[in-house]
This record gives structure tokens, C-alpha cells and sequence, in this order.
């Protein structure tokens, strides 16, 4: 606002989407003026009186366009004025004075009564009561759009009185009151009324009167001037009481809440209320009644409220007439302010019930990531997933069942991040590795030997005789560490060797070889004749003497060697025992084999049937059929066997059977039974009476027992004397099955 002509500086500030510009701005002040450019600030000049909205309007390389519209400016020119005057010019004490203004194109007044302070009024006329006797000097300006016209004098004369008076009571006695009159002019008729209705007055200048217990008792003092005829009055309400505070309760849990309130209160709309309970302060407030959350643990012997009814009063005091006890846990632990991720947060706790007798009953955890938990007074180590502050709580429950809650912020501080190129390398001895660490924090490495390289440079190059082994830290700002390793094979040169010296076996035999060091790459030549040419400990098996060699070499091709085995192979003895024989049962025989010309010892098994068991031609007689085995040993210490099998015939010669037998329990001839020589077992052996029935049948069993024969009865009867036939179905030593049968006398 202000007088035209005006100019006004306009500005833009704009938020584009990526990629986007402004090509124009369109600028409309609000006056029929547009303007366009490029510009995004502009200046612009109103000549005249009036009220302007200016916009602006943008279009994009995109297309786009946007539009703003600026609060409205206002400018005027100075308003003419017409007149001004008092309509009252003389007014009593007690009434308001009226003053006029009137101005062309005015749009407001502003009117300055002599204290200082404008009043504006869009209307021509205002009003004033003073509080001072006498002339009073008004000053009125008209503005058009806060552009002034010019400034008119006016004159008023107050006559009369004025009344006024001040009261107070004392903290001794707040129902009594002091009045003192301080009222103006010529006071020639002076009451004080008390009450409303009135109940008593009071023509003195100054008066002192006692209130009721309780109350809001009006109090007016009128005065008259008999010369002016004016008069005046002053009122005021005197609140008394005897108010008492009251609480929800004696005992009650921390961080619960108590509410007060004053029973028989002031009635005075403006009182203000200050409360002092549980330990803190609230107010002045203009509440009666106070809720307030129990923060502290304790005995409170003093609550109490301060009601201050003004200035007059002395303010009054009520208190609590009885203690209140706040009980509860007292909830007290430790934490870090600061941990790093890979860290666990560890938590000691210091609560306690605040009285000892109010034992705490239950304890619950929270971590603040909605995952960890604990119902532990003092809980597990507990690893966070993600770097960030977290609000740590800890709730606890008493007998009582009062709860309190403790939260501290714990803030995880994320891990520096490293990364180290490469993780492993194997290089020949001699030749150099290099190894890169990426990170943004401080780095420091390590190493397993007493190498030369940069300890806190990203790249590290060496060159190492033996394996050596890094250890990588970063560290972040917040001393958070985090470790990478790495390390570098150097293959060293080695020699190849044998355990073994050169070693002798005999044809056909098999030997273990054997070469060192383990950890390389073999291949043994040559591969004839040899379970597996690449393995450290082949078999092998020469058909003559051989020289081995292993040719050893490291995983990378940096070092070889090699070493060699020579077996030597020697001849073994042969032995021919000639064909098998068949022989009658207990004819002689000789054992003739043809051995090599290198045998030099002789072993015959079995050999208890032999006449010698070490002989190269030994003897015996064919009672059974037997396979002889001969072992021969040659000159060089080499072994071979043969077989040869002794067969008896097999016929039934070879079975013999009584003629009768007498099963009469004299031990003579009670059973009949086969008694064989050169057989194998008896498959079957029947005896059938007369008329072809079986008597006796016996199956599978060794020839020459008795108690497998026929002891003369048939379920238990003993069988009339006669001739029985029996038959028999045998093998012999040789596998070979024969058959026979006769008949036989039983002899009673």
C-alpha cells in the first residue's frame, strides 16, 4: 500500500523436473500491462490509485506451462477532506464523546486520542470515553490505500467526575477488604452500595467491609456533581471461599496419573491456578482441576494449589490434606550410544524395585526392530541387521502391578566396506603378486612374513619365497572395523625321492612303489604292467627286471624332479605232478612230479599219509581218496605249487554187509549198518520184509556208525526172525553214486 505512483519488483522462484527449462515467462501486472521474455524477475511502475493482482505464466521446452497469481497491492492518493468536528464538544466523565470525519476517496481514518495509540475506522464517526478530566487535544488523518490526507486537530472538554477506587485484602484475613476512593472532579455526593441486591452502604471515602465465607459480592461506588449534574459510577465483584483440593487417590503407580480438583472453589471467571504436586510445578493455569502423570518415585507430603484471584487478593494456598505415595520400578540400565554392526549390543540393567519390598515380577526386551525380544532381567548380546538408530525399551511390572517404561536410543553404526582383489594367488618363487583393497576408510595390512610393502596403500605388491598370508582392516569414522584376508602360494623348488632301494621279486609278484613329496603332480614310465602310472604308490608287476621312474612336478608347472625304483625279476621253479590216478582200495603208489632244474626244497601236504613229507618222490597207500599238494622252492628263494588228486575206485566191493544179525541187545551184532571204505556218505539205506513193505529207512549219513542202522523193530515192535532185502544208494570220494542191494537174516 502507499501513494501512486508505485513500483513494485516481482520475483520468481521455480522447481522443474529433470531435463525441463523455461522458454518464457508471461508477465500480467494486473493494470491492462503484459509483458514476455525470458526474465524470471521483473519491475513494474503503477501510476494511479487502485488495487492490482498480478500473475505470471511459464512454458517449458516441454510443453508445459504453469501460472502464479501474487497477493493483491493496493495504492491510493491523498483523500480530500470535507470536514471534521466533535458532535459532543462538552461531555460528562461518565459518557463517551463522538467525533467526525469526512474526506473524498478515504477508505480509512486513523484517530489519535493523546495516549499514543491509533485507531483505525473505515466509518466516518468514532467514539471515546476518557479517563481524565479537562480538554483533550484529537488528532484525524484519512488514508486512501494507506496514502494519508491531510491531518485535522479536534477539541473535546470532560466535565464532571469520574469514578474510581482501589481494594485489597490481606493474607491475615482474605474475607476482609479495604476500599480506597481515588475518583476525579467534584464530588458532591458520595455511596458505596455492597451486594445486589444492595445490603448495605457506605458514605465515607474510604471504607472496610467483611465478606461472606463464600461468594461473589457486587460492590458499586457512585458519585454526583451538582453543578455539571454528572455522575459517575465504578464496580467491581469481591470472590471469597474456602476452597479445598482434593486427589484421585493415596498410593498410585509411576508414570500413571493423579487428578486433583478443588472442591468449594472461587467462583471468579478469572482466577489462575498454580499447582505444586508429586514433585513438579504446573501453572498459573485458569483450570481448576490438574491431571498429571506421576514422573517421580516417593512420599509427597506436600501437594498443594495457589489460587491467584488478581492483583487485590492475597493469593491462597490450599493443600493436600494427606500423602501420596508414588510406587514402581525404578528402571535404570546401561548401553552404548554408539555400536558397530558386527557388534552385539550389550545391556546391563541397574533397575530395582524403589521400595524393596515391591519385588519386580516381570522384565520385557525390545530391541526397537520389531524382532528382538527378551523376558531375561538382563538380556542375551543382541546383533543387529541393519545400521540405524533404534529405541531400546525396557518395561518391568512390580507385585502391584505398577509398570514403568525406560527407552534409550542406541544408534549401530554401519561396517566400512572392503573388498580386496584378488582373495588367493599362486606364483612361482621369484616372481611378484599384487593385491588391490577397496574401501573408502583407513586401511592397515598385515602379513605372516617379514616382507617391504605399503601398510596403508590400497595396492600392495610382493614378491615372497615362501606362502604368505594378509590381513586386511578398514576403519570407518566410527572406529567400526571391518577384516578381509588374502593370500599368495609361492611354490618353492623341491627334490624328488624314494624310500625304496632297489628291490628283487620273483616272477608273477606284485610290489607297492612308492615317491615323495605328496603335494605334486606324478607320472611314473614305464606305465606296462602298472595299476596306475599317476598316483604316488602305483603296483607294479615286471615280467623281467625294470627300471621305474617318477618324474614329479608342482600344480603350476613352476618346478620338477624326478627319482627311479629298479626291480629286479626273478626266475620261478616249475613243477609237474603229473595226471590223477585211480587206485583199488589200499594199493601202494609213488608221487613222481618233474621239477625245474632251480628247486632246491620239497614240502608234500598232507604228509601224514606219505612216507615222506619233504622228499621230491614220496610214497603211500590209497585208503582214501586225497588231493597231495606240493610246494617247491628255487635257488632264489621263489615258490610254486601243484596238485595231484588220489583217487580210490569206486564200487560196491567197497561196501561190506553182515550176512545176519541178532538184535537181542547183547552187543553183538544188534544193529545192521553198511560198513564202506573209499565213500563219501550214504544217500539211502532201506530194509523190506517179505511181503515188500519198508521196515527201515535211514538218509543221508556217514557208513560205519551203527547207530544209523536197523536195530530189528518197527515202531517200536521188535520184527519176526527171517530174510529181509535191503538197498542202498551211496557216494563215493570221488562223486560218483552206486547202488546196492542183497537181503539179510534177522535172528531171534
Amino acid at each position: 500500500m502507499g501513494c501512486a505512483p508505485v513500483t513494485c519488483n516481482f520475483t520468481t522462484s521455480i522447481t522443474l523436473p529433470s531435463g525441463a527449462a523455461v522458454t518464457n515467462y508471461i508477465w500480467n501486472f494486473g493494470d491492462g500491462t503484459i509483458v514476455s521474455g525470458n526474465n524470471s524477475q521483473a519491475s513494474h511502475t503503477y501510476p494511479g490509485a487502485g488495487a492490482f493482482a498480478a500473475t505470471v505464466s511459464i512454458q517449458t521446452n516441454t510443453g508445459c506451462t504453469a501460472s502464479y497469481r501474487f497477493d493483491s497491492v493496493y495504492f491510493g492518493t491523498p483523500p480530500v477532506t470535507v470536514s471534521a468536528y466533535t458532535a459532543t464538544p462538552v461531555v460528562c466523565g461518565s459518557d463517551k464523546a463522538r467525533f467526525v470525519a469526512i474526506a473524498q476517496n478515504a477508505s480509512s481514518y486513523d484517530w489519535d486520542f493523546g495516549n499514543g495509540n491509533i485507531v483505525s475506522t473505515t466509518d466516518t464517526f468514532v467514539e471515546r470515553k476518557f479517563s481524565s478530566l479537562g480538554f483533550h487535544r484529537v488528532l484525524v488523518t484519512p488514508k486512501y490505500y494507506d496514502c494519508p490526507g491531510r491531518t485535522d486537530t479536534l477539541q473535546v472538554e470532560i466535565v464532571g467526575v469520574i469514578a474510581k477506587f482501589l481494594f485489597n485484602n490481606t493474607c491475615n484475613d482474605r474475607k476482609t477488604f479495604s476500599f480506597r476512593n481515588n475518583s476525579v472532579g467534584n464530588i458532591t455526593s458520595l455511596v458505596w452500595e455492597i451486594g445486589e441486591p444492595v445490603t448495605q452502604q457506605y458514605n465515607s471515602t474510604d471504607i472496610r467491609h467483611r465478606f461472606p465465607n463464600a461468594g461473589a459480592t457486587a460492590v458499586r461506588l457512585k458519585l454526583e456533581d451538582n453543578v455539571t449534574g454528572c455522575v459517575d459510577s465504578a464496580n467491581t465483584r469481591i470472590y471469597t471461599a474456602d476452597p479445598w483440593l482434593v486427589a484421585s487417590g493415596r498410593s498410585i503407580c509411576i508414570n500413571s496419573d493423579a487428578r486433583f480438583r478443588i472442591d468449594r472453589n472461587y467462583t471468579n471467571p478469572n482466577a489462575t491456578y498454580t499447582w505444586n504436586v508429586l514433585g513438579e510445578t504446573t501453572g498459573a493455569i485458569s483450570q481448576p482441576e490438574l491431571t498429571v502423570r506421576a514422573n517421580l518415585h516417593g512420599l509427597f507430603q506436600t501437594n498443594f494449589v495457589i489460587i491467584n484471584n488478581g492483583n487485590a487478593y492475597c493469593p491462597d494456598t490450599v493443600s493436600l490434606n494427606f500423602p501420596i505415595n508414588v510406587k514402581g520400578p525404578l528402571l535404570d540400565f546401561t548401553a552404548p550410544d554408539n555400536t558397530c554392526l558386527n557388534q552385539a549390543l550389550i545391556l546391563t540393567n541397574h533397575s530395582r524395585p524403589f521400595y524393596p519390598t515391591d519385588t519386580i515380577r516381570s522384565w520385557q526386551w525390545s530391541m526397537g526392530d520389531n524382532l528382538g525380544q527378551s523376558n531375561a532381567f538382563t538380556p542375551d548380546p543382541y546383533l543387529y541387521q541393519q545400521p540405524r538408530a533404534y529405541q531400546v525399551s525396557l518395561a518391568a511390572v512390580d507385585i502391584n502391578g505398577c509398570r514403568d517404561t525406560l527407552t534409550k536410543r542406541v544408534s549401530i553404526r554401519p561396517m566400512p566396506f572392503l573388498w580386496i582383489i584378488p582373495r588367493n594367488d599362486t606364483i612361482c618363487q621369484g616372481q611378484s603378486s599384487s593385491f588391490i583393497a577397496y574401501t573408502s576408510d583407513d586401511l592397515l595390512w598385515s602379513s605372516t612374513e617379514q616382507l617391504s610393502f605399503c601398510s596403508t596403500c590400497d595396492t600392495v605388491t610382493v614378491t615372497p619365497l615362501h606362502d604368505v598370508f594378509f590381513r586386511v582392516s578398514a576403519t570407518n569414522q566410527y572406529q567400526c572395523v571391518s577384516y578381509d584376508s588374502a593370500s599368495v602360494h609361492a611354490i618353492e623348488p623341491f627334490t624328488a625321492r624314494t624310500r625304496m632301494s632297489d628291490t628283487a621279486i620273483c616272477l608273477n609278484e606284485r610290489l607297492r612303489l612308492d615317491a615323495d613329496p605328496k603335494d605334486k603332480v606324478i607320472e611314473w614310465s614305464p606305465a606296462d604292467q602298472m595299476s596306475q602310472s599317476n598316483v604316488y604308490n602305483p603296483m607294479v608287476s615286471p615280467r623281467q627286471t625294470t627300471t621305474y621312474i617318477a618324474r614329479l612336478s608342482d600344480s603350476t608347472g613352476c618346478f620338477s624332479s624326478q627319482t627311479q625304483v629298479r626291480v629286479i625279476v626273478k626266475s620261478n621253479p616249475t613243477v609237474d605232478p603229473g595226471p590223477d590216478r585211480y587206485l583199488s582200495y589200499g594199493s601202494p603208489f609213488t608221487l613222481q612230479p618233474r621239477y625245474s632244474n632251480n628247486v632246491r626244497q620239497y614240502l608234500w601236504t598232507p604228509g601224514d599219509s606219505l612216507n615222506c613229507a619233504t622228499c621230491p618222490n614220496p610214497s603211500g597207500f590209497a585208503y582214501s581218496s586225497k588231493k597231495y599238494t606240493v610246494s617247491v622252492t628255487s635257488d632264489s628263494g621263489c615258490t610254486a605249487k601243484s596238485d595231484v588228486n588220489i583217487f580210490v575206485e569206486c564200487k560196491g566191493a567197497n561196501i561190506l554187509m553182515p550176512k545176519a544179525f541178532s538184535p537181542n541187545n547183547d552187543r553183538l551184532n544188534d544193529r545192521f549198518y553198511p560198513i564202506a571204505k573209499g565213500l563219501r556218505n550214504i544217500q539211502r539205506f532201506s530194509i523190506f520184509n517179505r511181503m515188500g513193505e519198508p521196515v527201515f529207512e535211514a538218509r543221508n549219513f556217514q557208513p560205519n556208525n551203527p547207530s544209523n542202522g536197523w536195530d530189528g523193530l518197527l515202531r517200536g515192535t521188535a520184527q519176526a526172525g527171517g530174510a529181509y532185502v535191503y538197498f542202498i544208494e551211496a557216494v563215493c570220494e570221488t562223486g560218483q553214486i552206486i547202488n546196492v542191494k542183497g537181503s539179510v537174516l534177522l535172528v531171534r
